[in-house]
């Protein structure tokens, strides 16, 4: 009998494999759900971050898959990762940074699915200060969210510029970073270019004054990873692998609702978010509504190179000090088809 070349045989292995993973993945959302309650920590008060759930909550997808579904605003910024870390809540939306800085020492959470995806986040520089590059924070006092993933950020560009967090004055602004940097009581904030940045420069237009400057944390050694991800806890997650298909599923519906119908979620979002108004709402839910899909057009699927990446710069960083495999911090096993 004549063998089947080893080429070949490992091709047709890995079409077996990949036939079996499908199957299994359909499976899973096949399945009832092990639980009828879920519970998401956002990232903040409601915005476009969260439309995908709160359209699926509103218009019932999450019943349809039967789960009642909870997204609860965060008491402090760091308090989403933690919370799923306690299996307090079953998800959190959180960052690449955490989700590493957390395995390093033992906490087992996994990235579930990427939200949004381009690392739209910088520093916002006051431009009457002079000031022409991260140096120039030298003495002066900024705000920078306690986020570990932002403090990491903020650290990699003063790396840029041999410059550490002792050669200035931190704080942390919370709610009020637009306020502060405004009244010139901060020299620069952490922030996003589409809504921080964005409305701190609607004032500034109105005032007539000119823009503050923008400068991204990617041109200042951190790479490009996603913004954004969706987090369980390992137990949880293993446990409930029909529930969280189901929720991902009820999600990815949301957020097609969320594309077709945004003026409906904008209008929620400034009633329960007042930090910015309904046309602020809007134009953030446009200047976001594509970065929740791959290069591909789809939705929540992670690519390892992306957390490889990641991880060389943590590890550079000192952000986290253990060298993983990078599937170790996310998975795409949950997905629905």
């Amino acid at each position: 009998m004549k063998l089947m070349p080893l080429r070949l045989l490992a091709a047709v292995t890995t079409a077996f494999a990949l036939i079996a993973a499908s199957q299994a993945q359909a499976d899973m959302c096949g399945k009832p759900a092990e639980t009828d309650k879920i519970t998401v920590v956002a990232d903040w008060l409601p915005w476009a971050s969260q439309g995908p759930f709160y359209a699926a909550s509103m218009k019932g997808f999450y019943k349809d898959e039967g789960l009642t579904v909870d997204i609860v605003s965060p008491a402090t910024s760091t308090d989403p990762i933690k919370l799923v870390a306690r299996e307090r809540a079953e998800f959190s939306m959180t960052y690449v940074p955490d989700i590493m800085a957390a395995r390093d020492t033992g906490i087992p959470v996994t990235s579930v699915a990427a939200m949004l995806r381009p690392l739209a986040y910088g520093m916002i520089v006051a431009p009457e200060l002079g000031i022409t590059s991260p140096a120039g924070f030298k003495g002066k006092t900024v705000g920078v969210s306690a986020i570990p993933a932002t403090r990491a950020y903020f650290d990699s560009m003063l790396a840029s510029a041999n410059l550490t967090e002792a050669d200035m004055s931190v704080v942390d602004p919370g709610y009020s970073n637009v306020t502060m940097l405004e009244a010139g009581k901060l020299s620069a904030i952490s922030g996003l270019s589409y809504s921080e940045l964005m409305s701190a420069n609607e004032q500034r237009a109105k005032d007539g004054k000119p823009n503050f400057l923008y400068w991204p944390f990617t041109a200042y050694g951190v790479p490009n990873f996603y913004f954004m991800v969706l987090a369980g806890n390992d137990s949880w997650l293993k446990d409930h692998p029909a529930a969280t298909c189901r929720f991902l599923r009820a999600t990815e519906k949301g957020y097609h609702e969320f594309a077709a119908n945004p003026d409906v979620y904008n209008k929620f979002f400034a009633e329960k978010n007042d930090v910015f108004n309904l046309q602020d709402h809007a134009n953030m839910t446009k200047l976001t509504m594509q970065d929740w899909l791959s290069a591909d057009g789809k939705l929540f699927t992670q690519d390892e190179s992306v957390w490889s990446t990641a991880q060389d710069w943590a590890l550079k960083m000192k952000l986290i000090s253990i060298e993983s495999k990078p599937d170790d911090y996310f998975t795409n096993a949950y997905l629905p088809e």
